[in-house]
């Protein structure tokens, strides 16, 4: 805002000298006094932190420059403040002028370092903002992770935060005042609070019924019978009460017309995810769901084969790429298997109940296994071709598969065919042997392993790739760093199923992947090359099924020269020879079903 003030007085002092030596004094006191005021003025203003301003279509930079010089703080501007405006504000502070005056011309603004406010468009204020972001892990002890999350939310909006279903860890992200705020939050709602005792009548469910549940599922609570009918009176602190009540509003529904009846089985063998399927699709009027369980799985560790990793329940997985921080050779091989503990609640008419108890007594029976083995080798088919022996029409082509069966029962119609040869069965073991002592051939695993009937189980023999991502930034723009692991190499994914007349249907997923080393570190993310390919076959007991078709291909340089001569200048070329080739080498892998009664 210009405020031009005009005083005329020459008629006055032409007319009288004296006068005009007045009018002079006069104005000099008058910018004497000004001075004052406004020195006065800018000093209350910075001392109160409160003042006035007024803008007439004034230039933003020039309303930006006032408050800093109003305020005595130090405002930086980046490069998107441009345009005019126009306000009056009475007795502000800086931070409700600088929201005022951001809001209505689209800018934002950011306390950056203790230093100076930041102004300038949104993106840009956050650049500048993310250098002061910090990230911390919060261990909670009482609290569920999804109530504290839901809490930060409310009390500190500032802050990102963020949890894994099932981990009492959640992660905050904001700036070192936020985060202190929220780890004061947390302190105040993470504590154990005082065991307390409430009683809770069942309108649907037996007490008795539910107080067993309530002790497997909450062992910490105190459950006991309650003085009126059908009644519990359950003792324990907060976050245990929460889950036993959360179990009672879960069985004490009110159910159908005729449905009254309540019972629970512990599953021995079957899944129990299968039970209920089975039980819904045969009763429709049953309600079944699982009981809480609150002990941790146990896992047993059997032997494997060495130089495989080999995982039950496990699909085959397409590794991604990353900035490759290292390698580590495969472990030796292991079967994991989850020893687990788990009822089922039925809720229905009694006889429905009934009928279903029966059923489930029917089909939770020990499943038959099936014993996997399986011969997993490298061939080299340049080589083989060399001596007549050619893979590729019997054993499948590149990124295909063709299965043929291998007889171990006698001579028939099942003889494996290797180029112009015909191969007994029995032999087809022998041979790869041969070949591996020829050097034409590499077995690099034979794992073998006992899984259930529909069961999957995976073989792995491979390399895991270490390689780093940036997860964020902490103070002063470091970068925080993650180490992740993607794992290379040979897997054979085998699910089999039992057939009533003792024949096997195995569904094979073999699958071959490399990293591709030609990207240079720091540049790009490296490629995961991945060959894969799915069959599904039927085959007797003892039966074999060969797999091939999943090809390698290197390329390689060598070069050959005359002593001495070869290192001559220019003419050395003369002497040398540069031979360049490309090997392939094919995987082979040779699957063997055996049931176990």
């Amino acid at each position: 805002m210009k405020v031009r003030t005009i005083i005329s007085a020459d008629r006055v002092c032409r007319k009288r000298p004296a006068i005009r030596s007045c009018l002079v004094g006069l104005l000099l006191a008058l910018l004497v006094v000004s001075f004052m005021w406004g020195t006065v003025g800018e000093a209350q203003g910075a001392t109160t932190g409160r003042f006035s301003l007024d803008f007439i279509d004034s230039d933003l930079i020039d309303v930006y420059k006032a408050l800093a010089t109003q305020s005595g703080v130090n405002i930086v501007l980046t490069r998107g403040v441009e345009g005019k405006t126009t306000l009056s504000l009475r007795n502000v502070n800086l931070e409700e002028a600088l929201r005022l005056v951001s809001a209505s011309n689209g800018l934002d603004f950011a306390w950056v370092d203790d230093v100076a406010y930041v102004v300038g468009r949104p993106a840009e204020v956050r650049s500048a903002r993310v250098r002061d972001l910090m990230s911390r892990a919060v261990a909670l002890r009482q609290v569920p992770a999804a109530y504290a999350q839901q809490v930060l939310t409310q009390v500190v909006p500032e802050v990102s935060v963020s949890h894994q279903e099932g981990s009492p860890t959640i992660v905050i992200i904001g700036t070192e005042a936020d985060l202190e705020r929220a780890e004061r939050a947390l302190a105040e709602i993470d504590v154990p609070s005082p065991p307390t005792t409430r009683m809770f009548g069942l309108g649907q469910a037996d007490a008795e019924t539910v107080a067993e549940l309530l002790e497997t599922a909450v062992p910490e609570a105190t459950v006991q019978m309650g003085p009126q009918e059908n009644s519990l009176l359950i003792t324990a602190d907060g976050v245990r009460m929460m889950q036993a009540e959360a179990l009672i509003g879960a069985v004490d529904v009110v159910p159908a017309a005729g449905q009254a009846h309540t019972a629970i089985y512990e599953i021995k063998f079957a899944d129990a995810d299968e039970l209920k399927t089975a039980l819904v699709e045969r009763f429709p009027g049953l309600t079944c769901i699982d009981a809480p369980r609150s002990h941790t799985p146990v896992i047993q560790q059997p032997s494997g084969a060495a130089g495989v990793t080999t995982t039950l329940l496990a699909a085959p997985q397409t590794a991604g790429g990353g900035a490759v921080g290292g390698t580590t050779a495969g472990v030796a091989g292991a079967a994991l298997q989850v020893s687990r503990i788990e009822r089922l609640i039925l809720m229905g008419a009694e006889y429905t109940v009934e009928k279903a108890l029966e059923m489930l007594e029917v089909l939770d029976v020990p499943s038959k296994k099936v014993k996997i083995s399986a011969v997993i080798s490298r061939v080299n088919r340049d080589r083989l071709q060399q001596i007549g022996i050619d893979w590729g029409t019997s054993l499948g082509t590149e990124d295909s598969s063709v299965p043929i069966t291998v007889s171990e029962r006698g001579a028939d119609d099942r003889s494996l065919r290797v180029g112009g040869f015909t191969r007994a069965p029995l032999a087809f073991l022998g041979e790869l042997r041969a070949l591996e002592n020829k050097g034409f051939a590499e077995v690099l695993a034979e794992p073998s392993v006992l899984t259930l009937d529909g069961r999957q189980v995976a073989f792995h023999s491979g390399s895991k790739i270490f390689f780093q991502t940036t997860i964020g930034f902490g103070l002063a723009g470091t970068p925080i760093l993650d180490i992740r692991e993607i794992d290379v190499g040979i897997t054979l994914v085998v699910t089999p199923q039992i057939n009533p007349d003792g024949e096997v249907t195995l569904t094979l997923a073999p699958s071959f992947s490399t990293v591709d080393y030609r990207v240079e570190l720091g540049t790009a993310l490296p490629i995961v090359n991945e060959r894969t390919s799915i069959s599904s076959v039927r085959v007797r007991e003892g039966e074999s099924i060969v797999i091939a078709g999943l090809v390698e291909e290197t390329a390689s340089t060598s070069t050959s020269q005359i002593p001495i001569l070869g290192d001559i200048p220019l003419l050395g070329q003369l002497f040398k020879h540069t031979r360049k080739q490309r090997i392939q080498d094919e995987l082979v892998i040779l699957v063997t079903p055996e049931i176990v009664e």
